[in-house]
């Protein structure tokens, strides 16, 4: 299958340099792909460009929890861990917020801490709100309302949403639809799993033959942990070549 008429590239730190001129606070960004193409990886240099983060931890143990919070090491800022939100504000605005499930018989309680803390964040207006994994929050935590409207209104708001998706089949069932016509900036990484990637297809607001077609060209190194991605926003279709990022 021939690259589209409309194929253009670039590598993912050029792109990136571009990126934190477009993007606006206000605006959101969604970043689907499968386990281990480097959703986590790459969304780390995107929030890094903002002020005012909250990175929402909600696993027992939790790998995006230590990037970030050793972020320094990767020549990115350092965010501040905080068990409880509001975390008592300072200069340092990156907070990481570790909501940290204490048991199955606890997962209410840390829906309703969670919720509270992004309708404060809602209200305080100009954060931007990383979610690690959507299919989380919006299923197990049963919060997909609450980020529906997140999306929906955040930008009245200046709240950013960054969120990753690693099963985009299961936030169109959690997520209100019309949530995914919100975000400015899409990011698809490469699916094998047909299903996936008719789903991943809504969330890029294209048809599946044409995401198909653009996904032949990407390249996957999965033991690096990182693969090239689709970037769709504010006109432009890219494929970005991120084995050297």
């Amino acid at each position: 299958m021939s690259t589209p008429q409309t194929f253009q590239e670039t590598t993912a730190l050029e792109w990136l340099n571009h990126f934190k001129e477009e993007w606006q606070q206000g605006e959101h960004v969604v970043i689907c792909g499968p386990t281990g193409t480097g959703k986590t990886y790459f969304a780390q240099p995107i929030v890094d460009i903002r002020d005012h983060v909250c990175v929402l931890a909600v696993k027992p143990r939790d790998e995006t929890l230590e990037r970030f919070q050793n972020g320094y090491k990767y020549g990115y800022k350092r965010y501040k861990l905080t068990r409880h939100w509001p975390p008592g504000y300072s200069d340092d605005q990156k907070y990481i917020y570790w909501e940290k499930p204490e048991g199955i018989d606890r997962i209410e309680e840390q829906s309703k801490k969670i919720h509270a803390a992004l309708n404060r964040m809602y209200r305080e207006g100009g954060w931007t709100i990383y979610f690690d994994e959507a299919g989380y929050i919006s299923g197990t935590l049963g919060l997909g309302r609450a980020l529906g409207v997140l999306l929906n209104q955040g930008r009245s708001s200046g709240i950013s949403v960054v969120v990753t998706v690693t099963r985009p089949t299961s936030m169109i069932a959690k997520v209100p639809k019309e949530a995914f016509s919100q975000p400015r900036h899409k990011i698809i990484f490469k699916y094998e799993n047909r299903d996936e990637m008719k789903a991943a297809a809504q969330v890029a607001d294209m048809g599946i033959k044409e995401l198909e077609e653009y996904q032949n060209a990407l390249e996957t190194y999965y033991p690096k942990g990182y693969s090239d991605f689709l970037y769709i926003g504010k006109g432009k279709t890219m494929i970005i070549r991120n084995g050297e990022h």
